[in-house]
């Protein structure tokens, strides 16, 4: 293998600091120095292949290598103006001999010039604007809770209690009967007109000593004499119902 100077060995770090594959390095040092080395030898350069590697070309590489990421606009195809020109020369020296390759740089050029080959796209501006605040929800007619009126409670009517039976010595000092008590007022019933002959007559009532109870026979005639009004009381409404006057003793 031949000897490489300092000038070799750092024209190859460079060379693969700059992502050329050994194979190109190795052209471009047969080309550059007229020295032929292989692959293999330009491999012992590159740091990630080489753990015996002296620390002052990792560090060259690295350096390199940072350059290159961050001195991008230095090299010539990267632009647009460079990559045409020589698209417009390789279209020219082969328009006679190759047409297929001619219409290729063509086709590449007006790709170009296009922005095909370019990941770029257009920023625009968007005027910043304040967050447009929510709207209040629209206020909803209050709902009107009418309660349909309730119907009193119908408390049933408190009637007076009826008073209690009244026990009366009779004369002879026996115990009667107690008496049964008063019936609860009913509601008021229009009677119909009494007849003329028992209007007529007044009413009699049996004149007793105060605190005596009726007897029994006592009693008797006074159903009797209202069983008798009451049919002649009928008996006169009959009549007059059929237009004749009534013949009928008053009763007695």
């Amino acid at each position: 293998m031949p000897t490489l100077t300092d000038e070799i060995k750092t024209f190859i770090v460079k060379g693969l600091a700059c992502y050329d594959t050994p194979s190109q390095v190795a052209e471009a040092v047969k080309a550059e120095f007229n020295v032929e080395i292989t692959r293999q030898h330009v491999y012992a350069y590159d740091p990630n292949a080489s753990q015996h590697m002296a620390p002052r070309w990792r560090e060259l590489h690295a350096a390199t290598r940072a350059a290159l990421l961050r001195e991008l606009a230095e090299i010539g195809i990267a632009h647009r103006a460079v990559r045409l020109r020589r698209l417009d020369r390789l279209a020219s020296r082969s328009e006679r001999n190759n047409v297929l390759t001619a219409l290729k740089c063509f086709e590449m050029a007006a790709k170009e010039c296009g922005g095909m080959y370019e990941n770029r796209k257009p920023i625009v501006l968007q005027p910043t604007m304040q967050p447009a605040l929510p709207e209040p929800p629209p206020a909803q007619p209050a709902a009107a809770h009418t309660e349909a009126p309730q119907p009193a409670a119908t408390q049933p009517a408190t009637l007076p209690a009826p008073p209690p039976a009244v026990m009366k010595p009779s004369s002879l000092g026996e115990r009667t009967a107690p008496q049964a008590p008063a019936p609860r007022p009913q509601a008021t019933v229009l009677a119909a007109p009494r007849p003329l002959a028992v209007l007529a007559q007044p009413p009699q009532s049996p004149a007793l000593p105060e605190g005596r109870p009726l007897s029994r026979e006592e009693r008797y005639r006074a159903w009797a004499r209202d069983r008798d009004a009451r049919d002649r009381a009928i008996a006169a409404e009959a009549l007059l119902a059929s237009g004749r006057s009534s013949t009928l003793p008053p009763a007695s």
